[in-house]
């Protein structure tokens, strides 16, 4: 699925930040298809008052993960998404020039779930491998770039089991704890990313679609394509 809203990077290599945000639509609400159609500029916003200030705004998020730890590209990575609004970190404004975008369906003042932890952990892992200039401190909240006016994912994230998870997965003798494009994967790895020559296996428990495609609950093995879009096994069509 593709959003509209989106146009070039200044510089496509100079991605050096992950920007989690939070998003229900209608408030509260989930599984309603409504962020979709908001990313993709099909929102309905007449029929109902808590859409209303949604009228004619444009944003998009490079990825959306459901409840269920589905996932959705709407941006490719290489692309800017316009999902950061005015911001700044570590003295750039910006920030959707040089960042992606990773919205979580929730709420500001509810818990995310297990699988969308699970999912987000191993995307992170993934990015991090392929975008040098990402660490884990480069992975914050909409509120740090934007404070004052946005305070997503919320004072509920749990942002000590996402940096865990990463801190988790660095191994010995490896500088992120992602195997090389020349290195093979490992019978029974858990967490590795296959490199781009590498297919993934029936029944692969992690990954992440491409644009046209919508991930499996629960899946979360990630692998970045030449483009910048992301894709995974046992994906299903949106």
């Amino acid at each position: 699925m593709r959003s509209p809203n989106q146009n070039a990077r200044p510089d496509p290599e100079d991605i050096n930040l992950v920007v989690v945000h939070g998003i229900s639509l209608p408030p509260g609400e989930f599984g309603t298809g409504a962020v979709a159609r908001l990313f993709c500029n099909t929102l309905d916003c007449s029929g109902d008052p808590r859409l209303a200030d949604l009228a004619g705004v444009r944003v998009s998020a490079h990825l959306f993960v459901s409840r269920r730890g589905s996932v959705t590209q709407f941006v490719a990575f290489d692309r800017r998404a316009w999902h950061a609004g005015i911001s700044r970190w570590r003295g750039r404004t910006g920030c959707n020039d040089f960042s992606i975008g990773i919205e979580l369906e929730g709420t500001d003042d509810a818990g995310y779930t297990s699988r969308q932890y699970g999912v987000l952990t191993n995307i992170l892992d993934a990015l991090i491998a392929r975008y040098p200039r990402i660490d884990r401190s480069a992975v914050v909240g909409h509120s740090e770039i934007a404070p004052g006016r946005k305070i997503d994912p919320g004072p509920h994230f749990d942002w000590p089991l996402v940096h865990g998870g990463l801190f988790r997965s660095l191994q010995p003798g490896s500088a992120r704890g992602v195997p090389s494009q020349e290195e093979s994967l490992q019978p029974g790895s858990a967490r590795g990313v296959p490199s781009q020559e590498e297919s993934l296996q029936p029944g692969s428990a992690r990954g992440v679609p491409s644009q046209e495609e919508s991930l499996q609950p629960g899946s979360a093995r990630v692998s970045l394509a030449e483009d910048g879009s992301a894709r995974g096994n046992a994906p299903h069509k949106t």
